[in-house]
């Protein structure tokens, strides 16, 4: 064989396993793009809950298709369903299945170039507002999807739920309550008015709601919240406003006495507001405080400038001669679960009494 013949036969070697590979592996055909891949063989959701599932892999981008707004790139591949809405609602739209940057825009409009956007999203569930009657367009796609199939769900919008509560326990007509609500919302869309009824022929608007009554009384509050789909939701709550204040109108102590002698103390309480039962307390001076010596509790009318008279009566003893003087102590409490709304005139202290010695203790 002349050396110029060898090239030529290491050249059909090569060719001979070139085409051995091809016959042992085949070139795979491209796989068909889904049935739903253009605009108009869009796969149909006749109901809500409804489920769609496309294989974005095989898919290809239509010529004259909207870039979503919310999709970071153009002319992606995509495959489209359309859901005619029966009624109108609130409804959900997601994916559930998990792969990166598929994007889920809606539209109305009949054609490619007449298309509006009314919903885009990237991730989570989120609220879509249908009319009844009217046809949306889902294009689902994905700039670089990957082999597994993409799922969408539709579903039936959550309930909106609020609560409603108040700063005050107990509150009377010289408190100013908070009123707060709280809502509850699955998929979290923005709460975007929030009104108030107090129940007294009142209304406000906003969060936190405040208001004061002008008068006791039971009233229902209710609260009104809309989300930013147009879902609401109420709550109400009893208010019962009851105003508690007695006072210490009058306390007579004696100017001097003397050991072992008793003297009368009176104690007057007034009370303008609601009936009590009142607790008059009585108290008298030692060198580390004030210890209570006597009480006694009475039934108290509301009634305008009038008073109920607490009679108390105190024997002096040595202890107050040795240091010359006692002084008295009255505070007028009201039982538990009444809240007096003003302390500050529910105590008294009197002028110091003069102690002297008996006529029998004089040396």
């Amino acid at each position: 064989m002349q050396p110029s013949e060898r090239p030529r036969a290491r050249a059909a070697t090569v060719v001979t396993a070139a085409m051995g590979l091809t016959a042992l592996f085949p070139a795979t055909a491209a796989a068909a793009p889904p049935g739903n891949d253009s605009f108009a063989g869009a796969a149909p959701l006749t109901s809500v809950p409804a489920v769609g599932e496309v294989a974005l892999a095989e898919a290809t981008a239509e010529p004259g298709e909207p870039d979503p707004s919310c999709g970071s790139y153009s002319a992606a591949p995509s495959a489209w369903f359309a859901f005619t809405a029966p009624r109108t609602e609130s409804i959900t739209l997601a994916r559930t299945s998990f792969e990166w940057d598929t994007v889920l825009a809606v539209y109305t409009g009949d054609s490619l170039g007449g298309l509006t956007e009314v919903f885009c999203r990237t991730y989570d569930r989120r609220i879509l507002n249908v009319t009844a009657g009217q046809t949306y367009r889902i294009q689902v796609s994905n700039w670089r999807p990957d082999t597994q199939t993409t799922r969408i769900e539709l579903g039936l919008a959550p309930t909106l739920k609020t609560d409603l509560y108040t700063s005050v326990f107990d509150p009377s007509t010289l408190d100013t309550i908070t009123f707060s609500q709280y809502a509850y919302d699955t998929v979290g869309e923005v709460i975007t008015s929030v009104e108030w009824d107090f129940g007294d022929g009142t209304t406000g608007s906003g969060t936190p709601g405040t208001h004061r009554y002008p008068a006791d009384g039971d009233y229902v509050a209710r609260v009104n919240i809309t989300s930013a789909d147009g879902r609401t939701a109420t709550a109400t709550r009893a208010v019962t406003v009851r105003t508690h204040d007695v006072r210490i109108a009058g306390f007579t102590t004696p100017a001097a006495g003397r050991v072992n002698q008793t003297k009368p103390i009176e104690v007057k309480v007034a009370n303008e507001r609601l009936p009590e039962n009142a607790t008059v307390v009585l108290y008298r001076s030692t060198p580390g405080g004030f210890e209570e010596i006597a009480r006694a509790t009475q039934y108290v009318p509301a009634r305008p400038n009038r008073t109920v008279a607490f009679p108390f009566n105190y024997t002096f003893t040595p202890e107050d001669a040795t240091f010359g003087k006692v002084t008295f102590r009255a505070e007028v409490t009201l039982p538990q679960g009444a809240r007096d709304v003003r302390l500050v005139d529910n105590e008294v202290i009197a002028s110091a009494t003069t102690v002297r010695p008996g006529t029998d203790e004089v040396s």
